[in-house]
């Protein structure tokens, strides 16, 4: 999400936050940081190429929604051990 209200990307950061801390207190569970995964790619709030992943601010692009499926399936791949 790069649009919002001030109280909606308020909540957005909220729920990150809780999702972390819920993946620190239970080890059968996993949490992708797509967040993070993205953002070397120029998927983040004020890039330059934001728009070549999110149609409006909150929606994926085909390329987005490819991009997004890559990093996170990379991301499974080294907890699985085969990355």
């Amino acid at each position: 999400r790069t649009t919002g209200t001030a109280p909606q990307l308020a909540q957005h950061a909220l729920l990150y936050s809780e999702y972390v801390s819920l993946a620190q207190s239970d080890a059968n569970l996993l949490v992708i940081d797509s967040r993070s995964a993205v953002e070397p790619y120029g998927w983040y709030t004020g890039s330059s190429t934001i728009s070549s992943y999110l149609s409006d601010g909150v929606h994926y692009t085909g390329a987005g929604g490819i991009l997004l499926a890559k990093v996170e399936a990379q991301q499974l791949a080294l907890v699985a051990g085969a990355g």
